[in-house]
């Protein structure tokens, strides 16, 4: 993969690592913040562990999009680093 196939985001939250750990490691509360505004999103893999599967598809009446991909790095309350696709 080249850099130009590449994107960093980095994001801070207003709340205690474990709490937002927990937001990413839980696919209920994923499906609650991880998500469009006017979409909906149901998980359907969440392996948080290194070579371990993600796909989350959002839906918004008769569009939907799948996000996949799979975790390369899982680094507990530290960092999450994913390569995704979307299909």
């Amino acid at each position: 993969m080249s850099d130009d196939n590449q994107l960093t985001v980095r994001r801070t939250f207003d709340a205690p690592r474990e709490r937002v750990w927990r937001a990413f490691m839980d696919p209920d509360e994923l499906e609650q913040w991880f998500v469009p505004t006017g979409m909906e999103a149901e998980v359907h893999a969440l392996d948080l562990v290194p070579g371990g599967e993600m796909s989350v598809r959002w839906t918004a009446e008769e569009h939907q999009m799948t996000n996949e991909g799979t975790f390369e790095e899982v680094v507990e309350n530290e960092r999450i680093v994913t390569v995704e696709e979307t299909p």
